[in-house]
């Protein structure tokens, strides 16, 4: 039996890797496989990592942040996982981007510039009910429900876990993802 693990990297039964050369990214892995002591040259080189699926695609994740420090760590952590990632600076520019980019997931901070996380996630909310909304926010008073509770479907504090937020992040599309 052989087993593709990313591009470039194939195991074949025997669980020597060989390289091969002419695969895209997107068709690269077989869902839910991963070859322990292997490295994924595209996740940072995290032992035993392999994207995400959502039925038959990497699963996509925007990320909508003001500070570009916070939008970095996140594409870092969340990239390095598996997931396809799109970054916005606002809200505005995030709407701009679910036109091309169709997000399982929105991450967004509360307070941005312009338009704040939580008037953003409605309008996604609006545009894109299956998204899953997880609104950031170093504010713990947005986590206690309210009016916002149907527009949210997580919050996660500042400043997080990135254990608990992959996590996190997993369980949300686990528990609405499509029948493969």
């Amino acid at each position: 039996m052989s087993l593709l693990l990313a591009p470039g990297f194939f195991v074949d039964g025997s669980g020597s890797p060989r390289v091969v050369s002419d695969l895209s990214p997107e068709r690269s892995f077989i869902r839910g496989t991963v070859c322990p002591g292997t490295r994924n040259p595209h996740g940072g080189g995290a032992e035993g990592s392999a994207p995400v699926w959502f039925g038959a695609r990497m699963a996509r994740i925007l990320i909508v942040d003001d500070e570009v420090h916070v939008v970095g760590a996140l594409r870092r952590l969340l990239r390095r996982e598996g997931f396809s990632i799109e970054v916005a600076l606002g809200g505005e520019e995030a709407i701009e981007k679910l036109a091309t980019f169709p997000a399982d997931v929105v991450i967004s901070d509360f307070r941005m510039r312009g338009m704040n996380g939580l008037e953003l996630l409605g309008q996604v909310l609006r545009m894109a009910p299956s998204t899953v909304r997880v609104l950031i926010s170093g504010h713990a008073d947005l986590s206690s429900g309210g009016p916002e509770a149907g527009v949210i479907s997580h919050f996660i504090s500042k400043p997080w876990d990135d254990d608990r937020l992959i996590a996190d992040v997993r369980a949300l599309l686990g528990a609405q993802s499509p029948a493969s």
